[in-house]
Formats: C-alpha cells, sequence, structure tokens
C-alpha cells in the first residue's frame, strides 16, 4: 500500500511468513505452498520510502531520507478497537532503501480474523499509519534532467 507524506512516497507492505523466515519483504510474491508444504504462519508488516522523482518547489533537489518514527496498527472490528503491529523508534529511512519491520508481526489466523467478512477483493483490513518525530530531512540533486513537479 502506497501513499504520500512528506514530498515523498511512503508503503506499508505485508508479507506472508513461516516461522523464522526473514527472507525480503519484495513485492514479488512467492509460490504457493506445495502439497505436504506448510502455508505462511505469519504476517509481516514493513515500512518504507519509495524511490521519488518528485522535485521540491523550484529545486533540482529531491528527498532522499529523513528520520522519523513509524507506528502501524490494523483496526479490530471485535473489539472496535486499534492494535499495534509494529512500532519502530525515530531512525532514517532513505527513499527506496530498505522497509523496516517484523517478518512475525501477526498470526495468519489473527490476521484472517481481523479482515472484514467477504470474498476475496472484497476482504478489507484497516490501518493506520503513524509518522512523528520527523526531522533532518537529507535532499539529493537530480543527476538528470529536472522531472516535472507533478510525477512521481
Amino acid at each position: 500500500y502506497e501513499f504520500p507524506l512528506l514530498a515523498s512516497r511512503c508503503m506499508v507492505r505485508l508479507k506472508p511468513n513461516r516461522k523464522g523466515d526473514m527472507g525480503s519483504p519484495s513485492p514479488i510474491g512467492r509460490s504457493p505452498p506445495r502439497s505436504g508444504e506448510v502455508g505462511p504462519e505469519y504476517v509481516g508488516v514493513f515500512f518504507g520510502l519509495c524511490e521519488t522523482r518528485v522535485a521540491l518547489g523550484n529545486s533540482a533537489s529531491r528527498l532522499a531520507s529523513y528520520v522519523c518514527a513509524v507506528r502501524v496498527d490494523v483496526f479490530d472490528t471485535q473489539s472496535s478497537a486499534w492494535l499495534t503491529v509494529l512500532t519502530n523508534p525515530a531512525q532514517e529511512l532513505a527513499a527506496g532503501g530498505a522497509l523496516l519491520g517484523s517478518h512475525e508481526a501477526l498470526t495468519m489466523y489473527r490476521f484472517k480474523d481481523l479482515t472484514t467478512s467477504g470474498l476475496g477483493s472484497e476482504r478489507k483490513l484497516l490501518l493506520r499509519v503513524v509518522v512523528s518525530d520527523v526531522g533532518s530531512l537529507r535532499l539529493q540533486q537530480f543527476e538528470d534532467t529536472l522531472p516535472s513537479p507533478y510525477t512521481s
């Protein structure tokens, strides 16, 4: 899931995992389990900054990184309360850099329990992303032609 924030695009990525699986939270999915193989036991939750081509004002610079703290919450419809699934203290996040998070944020059972009823793409999960303690913006000069201020 991508969304705009501070002249950048941020993402929250959910990744099914087996216990002890610490693979990269890449957007490329893995093949489904083969017969006799156990499916994912957990859902990992990760946060990061997407690479951006957005110019800041009339500048020839783009946002390269910034320092912030992040919390990701999931809404539990049964208790009508927010459940925190990821908390990262203030640290530098680089655009297009590593995603920060937890490989075992939720059990698969709990994840399925938190999604709304429905079939397939009708099922929904309500997320809240809180970014705080923002500081130390680092800019980087564009190395090629200036981008349009309206593209990302």
